[in-house]
């Protein structure tokens, strides 16, 4: 019984770490996802540059998310805003947010304007390395509907159906009967109470 007792915590726990293991893999990728990473290398690009290079050369990020730029050359390096004055031929930023990140290791920005953003190495110029980011508006979910409260409507009783001829409302058939009935017995009572008068007037003139 011991051995099997075993067996079964051996297998929960491995259970256990596979379940954390899973969660794990789902997590970091997102958190990865979060936050831009830009890798300053040696070397020219194929469009950013001459002698060092923004990978990849045209990033993209989200508003509220920081981007980060790596440096992993043999210099120190920043990632500045363009200008028209500093920038020649290059297209103007769309978005609002201007920066300028010194990257001797490395260093993040945090854009909160959309747009396409045009930046440069300040230490080495525009034309020896450049990028591009285009920034996109952070999605924000649909809150739910609120419901509606219905009001609660109550029964109301039907009226007692009722006839009038001239002016003059008449009971139902069931009213009806019970005014007939008590018709009867005050006629009853009327012939009862003349009959008495007539003998009582009958003992008194003998």
């Amino acid at each position: 019984m011991s051995g099997l007792s075993v067996r079964s915590r051996v297998r929960a726990c491995a259970l256990i770490l596979s379940a954390l293991g899973m969660a794990f893999g789902i997590l970091l990728p997102t958190a990865a996802l979060a936050n831009s990473g830009i890798t300053i290398n040696d070397g020219g690009c194929s469009g950013g540059g001459f002698e060092f290079c923004y990978a990849p050369e045209s990033a993209t990020a989200s508003s509220g998310s920081p981007v980060t730029w790596t440096n992993a050359s043999s210099a120190g390096h920043t990632a500045t805003s363009c200008t028209p004055g500093v920038c020649a031929g290059a297209p103007s930023n769309t978005g609002s947010d201007t920066f300028a990140v010194n990257v001797d290791t490395t260093g993040s920005f945090t854009f909160h304007s959309p747009g396409t953003y045009v930046y440069y190495c300040s230490i080495h110029g525009y034309a020896a390395m450049h990028g591009t980011i285009t920034v996109s508006a952070a999605s924000t979910p649909t809150p739910a509907p609120t419901p509606t409260p219905t009001a609660a409507t109550s029964a109301r009783p039907a009226p007692t159906p009722t006839s009038s001829v001239a002016g003059v409302t008449t009971p139902s058939a069931g009213a009806a009967a019970s005014f007939s009935v008590a018709a009867i017995l005050l006629v009853v009572a009327v012939l009862l109470a003349a009959g008495s008068a007539a003998v009582l007037i009958r003992r008194r003139t003998r």
